[in-house]
């Protein structure tokens, strides 16, 4: 398979190296340097990583965020988290503890040293102002209880009613019953309309009632008989801050959500391919995979259930590589890591990337020996760039 490693800009370490020494090379000048470059002016950068669990994938991302936000500008780092705990989040940086804002308002797969520490990094970096947002589902009470903070500050007595019945409205988990969240989703266009013929107008305001109507518009959708996608709606939310010119986005989700295509079910991807679609100049998607080592995981099947983020992190080692996957193929290389430049592929290695291969995209679970989670997908049309470790480590919970 000596094609896959031909004609690609790579940047490789020395054979033999021990992870924590990739991961440290890897971060150094010249890697990174690869890396920037090839980004250019492109303003939506996405960083995945292809298990939640992966420490040296936090490691990475912090290192390529810190040089896009110093050198490039960056000014927005959106997280697959709830965006009103992103919110909470960069409103108590500066004044609670990094361990007391994590358990309340990160997912429990983000609770870890190495979130931690770079939290603690952009908590020195007040001065530039880097907002935080989230780009995942929100039906927690904290919602309506900052845009009810809001409206106070508005003072605009008009919108109390409707927002106090929109906060009695939310139900732990998310509404059980169709009609019911229907409604919900009808009062807040209600809310949007009331606020809309007021003169005073709020920002932040608007950005929750953003994200409270596209938590909701899932039941409007089913209700008409239209395709809804979880996915879909992440990529819109993450599209409403890219609206705005000025603003260069960091994304930080799953290497199957940033994808270019949906490449599973016509979903699975559309996170990143609704991005891609409405600014294909300014995307780019830099997944991050592995093959052999050690992973975190949790055992709630439904991560974001509730707003109760106290979930123990488990740590296991990764199951045979499938054979003939790309993982098992890149693992083949004599470097043990190193960075793919798949927008520059020749024409003679074209076809053989082409072909689908299986690729592990693992999420926050356990693998078994009847769950494993190996998709077809084509590399090329998935990512611009690859940043492949062979081996991997486990991230380190702070909470036991």
């Amino acid at each position: 398979m000596k094609w896959i490693f031909t004609a690609l800009l790579m940047v490789s370490l020395e054979a033999g190296a021990q992870t924590q020494q990739q991961v440290d090379k890897i971060k150094s000048k010249d890697y990174i340097n690869a890396i920037i470059k090839n980004v250019g002016n492109k303003r939506i950068v996405a960083l995945g990583e292809d298990t939640h669990g992966t420490a040296e994938f936090y490691e990475l991302r912090a290192a390529i965020t810190k040089r896009l936000i110093e050198e490039k500008g960056f000014t927005t780092l959106v997280l697959e988290n709830p965006h009103e705990d992103m919110q909470a989040v960069q409103d108590s940086l500066q004044h609670t503890s990094l361990d007391s804002l994590m358990r309340r308002h990160l997912f429990s797969i983000y609770q870890t040293r190495q979130m931690k520490e770079f939290l603690a990094w952009l908590k020195g970096q007040a001065r530039k102002k880097i907002k935080l947002a989230g780009c995942d589902d929100s039906y927690r009470e904290l919602l309506p209880e900052m845009m009810m903070e809001s409206v106070q500050k508005l003072k605009l007595p008009v919108l109390l009613n409707p927002v106090t019945e929109f906060k009695e409205r939310q139900v732990k988990g998310g509404d059980p019953d169709i009609k019911y969240g229907l409604a919900t989703y009808t009062l807040l266009n209600r809310i949007d309309s009331l606020y809309q013929n007021q003169k005073k107008r709020d920002a932040k305001f608007e950005e929750l009632l953003f994200h409270a109507k596209t938590a909701y518009i899932f039941y409007y959708r089913f209700s008409r008989k239209e395709a809804v996608s979880r996915d879909e709606i992440m990529g819109e939310r993450i599209s409403y801050y890219a609206k705005d010119p000025n603003q260069k986005i960091i994304v930080w989700a799953h290497s199957g959500h940033i994808a270019k295509y949906a490449w599973l079910q016509d979903e699975l991807g559309l996170m990143g391919a609704t991005v891609y679609k409405y600014f294909p100049k300014d995307y780019f998607a830099i997944g991050l995979s592995s093959a052999n080592g050690h992973y975190s995981y949790i055992t709630n099947r439904f991560i974001n259930g509730d707003h109760v983020f106290d979930d123990t992190l488990h740590t296991t080692a990764f199951r045979e590589t499938k054979d003939s996957s790309w993982n098992q193929l890149l693992a083949q290389n004599k470097s043990k890591s190193f960075v793919l430049d798949l927008t520059k592929i020749t024409k003679a290695d074209s076809a053989a990337f082409a072909e689908p291969r299986k690729l592990r995209i693992q999420g926050y679970r356990k693998e078994s020996a009847t769950y494993n989670e190996f998709y077809p997908i084509c590399l090329p049309r998935m990512y611009d760039m690859i940043l492949f470790l062979r081996n991997t480590t486990a991230t380190d919970g702070l909470f036991k």
